[in-house]
């Protein structure tokens, strides 16, 4: 089984604010090549694969497979935001945040440009071991997605 680290219940400090230290939260960003990227050699449609980790409290995202797999029961915050490039995509962009593989929620937007910023957010109620990741879905179900490094978020956070 999959050991994660120790987590810590909210804390209220001194100053009367609410501390979380060790609540499971990530945020990484996708570099050239890696599936839902916009320079992605795969072109099919595709799990977004932040392989550029910034935080990765637990160790609960997965920066080979893209899944952030929920340690614990309880509420979490999943949101991205990009620049995305069209590169083959048809009509339309259509990037998903999917729990256990199944859409939540989605951003749909029209292809009328090169580049168009996209972002979206949630929050779902997990169990332990569910699973969050987003996923990259276009028209032709080939080409564009996010930009690389600075340009590109994922981010999953426990709220509560």
């Amino acid at each position: 089984g999959t050991t994660y680290a120790l987590q810590e219940t909210f804390k209220v400090n001194a100053g009367g604010s609410v501390d979380l230290p060790l609540q499971p939260s990530a945020n990484a960003y996708v570099n050239s090549g890696d599936p839902g990227a916009y320079n992605y050699a795969g072109g099919a449609n595709s799990v977004i694969i932040g392989s550029g980790v910034r935080t990765n409290v637990g160790n609960c995202y997965n920066n080979t497979n893209g899944r952030f797999t929920c340690p614990t029961a309880g509420r979490y915050f999943v949101s991205f935001s990009a620049n995305f490039y069209n590169s083959g995509i048809g009509n339309w962009w259509r990037p998903l945040i999917q729990k256990n593989g199944s859409t939540w929620t989605q951003h749909y937007e029209n292809a009328s440009g090169t580049w168009a910023q996209l972002s979206a957010s949630t929050i779902v109620d997990c169990a332990a071991g569910d699973y969050l990741n987003i996923y990259n879905q276009t028209a032709s179900g080939s080409g564009g997605g996010m930009d690389v490094g600075s340009y590109s978020n994922i981010n999953f956070h426990k709220l509560a």
